[in-house]
């Protein structure tokens, strides 16, 4: 299984490739059920909504029958309307407790849509936060199970995301499996987005909440449980979203604390990199816009950053480097560093944008820098999307110091707008990344070693000496990465590889001491 899985992350796969004949034989055949806490853009924090968003119409593409499942947060559906109808409704025990709920159905673009509603859990103002997110997200993860055989639809593969979805390849482990029609052949694919949150929780939680005592072994962890622990040892194949963020797992000292669990399941695991929406994110396209432009005609993005500069009150000097960041903003995605080096980037009059919301403190410390460098330091701290696109585009480099990276998206966006990244070399960075070399202008941005002021200080004055000293150096190389190839599509055909291979073994008999289907 190793051998095979090193296949599927190794595996080239251009846009645009022929599939083999095999492979395409076998893709209408698969039925996906791919679970999410998150999908853009009706309810999404980040990343893994971008990613529950772009995926499933992809797979669906290449000819799976895929379906999306997530709770039907406050606002989803005023937002869909029409398109939903109500599919199924029933009761979940969770433990001790008993809530009723409805499934709404929606057909999308190239998939359905089913929204677990429960007004109870999710009727609320935010999508976490809450002092009962494991009680509301295991209510999900088990409503989701008893939603098959509602709507009559048994995947072949129940693919899950992250600690919110975790809890269900538990269940289907120790409650559904062995014990219920419908559910004997289904596998479990697992995606760790971000190893950083693992979904822990008290001992109690296990009982009182789960109700799944007998799963004591796989759940408890360090004096609680930890729910994407539960995932990874319950289900057939583990993904990350990048080989980089694999890599760094599995390094001594890496995986969040998980590091020794997930080096001894190995042979489950495979690094798979994130796309993007190349149609949502292309600058000769995108309405939100003041000028669209391509990599043959990059005009436009002069009149992008002439705009960004007026709207953010940084004045009209488009000689002067303009850097972004578009991020949440918390220690983990590196905002202290740059803080940091402020002072430094102002005295080389550089131009600094930043857009996001997250840690209060770094929320304050962003309005007082504007506050003291009018002119030279913009702050935005609210989530825009519209706005976030004009940064893309009008920027002339982005800054992305992230601790650390699963994958990030945001390298890869700036890149698609000619906008040249500039990032700490970890995970998915140092997978997308590659770092600039003036002698010979190979790479594609940017990159710094160790999570330091000082070394992000240096890479971001290396790019700042190609715009100043070489402009049309600078704009070759955003030219560029521009038509670098980010799109879903060679990602989509490693998920289906995968999906056939874990289904592939689905006739096998399991082994009930390992509670797993191959022989890792």
């Amino acid at each position: 299984m190793k051998k095979q899985l090193d296949k599927i992350a190794a595996a080239g796969g251009e846009a645009g490739e022929k599939q083999d004949p095999a492979v395409s034989e076998k893709t209408d055949r698969i039925k996906i059920l791919y679970a999410t806490s998150e999908l853009a853009p009706y309810a999404y924090t980040g990343g893994l909504g971008d990613v529950s968003a772009s995926l499933p119409p992809c797979l669906g593409r290449l000819g799976a029958e895929i379906r999306v499942v997530m709770p039907c947060y406050r606002g989803i559906r005023e937002r869909l309307g029409d398109r939903l109808h109500s599919a199924a409704q029933f009761t979940v025990s969770l433990s001790w407790r008993r809530q009723d709920c409805e499934i709404l159905e929606a057909e999308m673009d190239g998939y359905i849509l089913y929204l677990i509603r429960c007004d109870y859990y999710y009727g609320r103002g935010a999508l976490y936060g809450y002092y009962d997110d494991a009680e509301r997200f295991a209510f999900f993860s088990l409503a989701l199970l008893e939603m098959m055989e509602q709507v009559r639809f048994f995947p072949d593969v129940l693919h899950t995301g992250d600690w919110q979805c975790a809890a269900a390849q538990v269940y289907l482990e120790c409650r559904f499996r062995g014990s219920r029609a419908g559910y004997e052949n289904i596998r479990g694919v697992h995606t760790i987005h971000n190893i950083e949150y693992q979904g822990r929780f008290s001992e109690g939680t296990l009982g009182d909440i789960l109700g799944l005592e007998e799963a004591s072994e796989l759940l408890l962890d360090g004096g609680g449980i930890n729910l994407t622990r539960g995932a990874v040892l319950c289900a057939d194949a583990v993904t990350t979203v990048s080989r980089g963020s694999l890599d760094d797992m599995l390094a001594p000292g890496g995986g969040a604390g998980l590091g020794g669990l997930l080096r001894e399941n190995r042979g489950k695991l495979v690094g798979i990199t994130n796309g993007i929406d190349e149609e949502l994110f292309d600058p000769s396209t995108d309405t939100v816009l003041p000028c669209r432009y391509s990599a043959a005609d990059m005009g436009g993005k002069m009149c992008c950053k002439a705009e960004l500069q007026r709207l953010l009150g940084l004045g009209d000097r488009l000689d002067v480097p303009l850097f972004a960041v578009v991020s949440r903003l918390t220690e983990q995605k590196g905002i202290g560093l740059l803080l940091s080096i402020l002072p430094e980037l102002v005295e080389r009059d550089i131009q600094i944008a930043v857009q996001g919301t997250g840690d209060g403190e770094y929320e304050l410390d962003l309005r007082d820098a504007a506050r003291r460098f009018p002119g030279k330091i913009a702050s935005v701290l609210r989530f825009d999307p519209e706005l976030a696109h004009l940064i893309y585009a009008g920027a002339d480099a982005f800054i992305m110091p992230s601790r650390s990276e699963q994958c990030g998206l945001s390298q890869m966006i700036a890149s698609r707008y000619g906008t040249v990244p500039i990032v700490h070399s970890v995970g998915g960075l140092r997978e997308t990344v590659c770092d600039y070399d003036a002698e010979t202008g190979e790479g594609d941005g940017f990159a710094f070693d160790g999570f330091s002021g000082e070394a992000l200080l240096g890479a971001v004055a290396r790019a700042e000496r190609l715009f100043r000293r070489d402009r049309s150096a600078f704009t070759a190389l955003g030219q560029r990465i521009m038509l670098r190839d980010f799109s879903w599509r060679s990602s989509g055909e490693k998920y289906m590889q995968l999906y056939r291979m874990v289904h592939g073994e689905a006739k096998t008999v399991r082994n009930e001491k390992t509670k797993t289907v191959f022989n890792f």
